[in-house]
């Protein structure tokens, strides 16, 4: 097969101490023809000088405010000269062989729009941060085999709901069909937003498991803040409503909005009354932007090609949040 430019992308707000690591193994990837663009989002932390003196090679976009991880990829993606653009984390480093695995899968069916990598941790490389994304009748979006010890379970090409934006590959010109990243997220769930839009348009998002990355988890957030929750919970709301077929709307937010009554509980009995606050600053937000996702959501439903049904084979028939904490993730939330 031959060997197709791949523009990388990375947005960074504040990060000159993750940039050596992640762009010197860029540097070691065993794969020639690429661009590195990093989107700086008007950092303060000497981040722009580094790039320039250390790496004058690499495309730097500097933003005069933080448009945030959403909008900050959208400006790298439409500078992007490559046949391919791989979205990465500032905070990663990448395996020689994760470009080259993921374009090669890539290559193989014209039909996959988006590849996920195998992000496993930084410090300890045989748990897993993301082996592809899952997705729930809830309306929440989880890394799958988040703190998951490597036994091979997740060995094999194959399909998934969504790629971590942190680490994946998207065909550039499916991205004009069915476009980038919703700006309004400013961070998280954009990425399950953007690869359920490609599943609606008949397209396929891959895991590669031979393409490796390593992810310093929360290295530039805790595992979940007051600030995570926020976004998550709207985020999450607003791809409802936008993706959804009308005749399932009523009843996926109905789901939603139970799990999250239920969470704000939660949070209140356990006198975490910001975390509570969170939850209902995120519904109150997708009531006043309600006008603005209706008209996106028209543009999402006019492209669509996948019905619903199709579409639900795909998720998680459980809460996986509920799944999550009865597991004994609850105590790592830092709200």
């Amino acid at each position: 097969m031959s060997e197709p430019r791949v523009s990388i992308v990375i947005p960074n707000f504040n990060g000159r101490r993750h940039l050596e690591v992640c762009l010197s193994s860029i540097q070691n990837l065993n794969y020639k023809h690429f661009e590195v663009i990093v989107v700086d989002n008007a950092s303060t932390d000497g981040s722009v000088e580094f790039v320039k003196a250390k790496y004058p090679r690499v495309k730097l976009l500097v933003n005069a405010v933080n448009l945030g991880f959403a909008e900050g990829c959208n400006v790298g993606m439409r500078n992007a000269r490559g046949q391919y653009v791989a979205l990465l984390n500032n905070d990663v480093e990448v395996h020689p062989n994760w470009l080259k695995e993921l374009v090669f899968v890539a290559q193989s069916d014209p039909r996959i729009a988006i590849c996920a990598s195998k992000i496993m941790m930084f410090q300890n490389r045989k748990v897993f941060n993301s082996a592809g994304g899952e997705y729930d009748i809830y309306g929440s979006g989880h890394d799958r085999g988040l703190y998951e010890s490597d036994h091979g379970q997740y060995s094999r090409v194959e399909e998934v709901f969504f790629a971590c934006g942190g680490a994946m590959l998207v065909q550039r010109e499916i991205l004009r069909e069915i476009g980038l990243f919703d700006s309004r997220y400013f961070m998280y769930g954009e990425d399950v937003d953007l690869c359920w839009r490609a599943w609606l348009c008949g397209y396929k998002v891959v895991y590669v498991p031979s393409a490796i990355v390593y992810h310093k988890y929360g290295g530039t957030m805790e595992a979940l803040t007051v600030q995570k929750l926020y976004f998550t919970s709207r985020n999450s709301l607003c791809s409802i409503l936008k993706n959804y077929s009308f005749k399932r709307l009523a009843k996926a937010c109905l789901r939603f909005l139970s799990l999250k009554e239920g969470e704000m509980l939660l949070f209140l009995i356990s006198e975490r009354v910001n975390a509570s606050f969170a939850i209902l600053k995120a519904i109150i937000w997708n009531i006043g932007n309600f006008s603005e996702t209706w008209k996106k959501r028209v543009k999402v439903q006019m492209s669509r090609k996948v019905s619903d049904d199709r579409i639900e084979q795909r998720v998680v028939k459980e809460s996986i949040e509920l799944r999550r904490f009865l597991s004994g993730y609850f105590p790592r939330f830092k709200v």
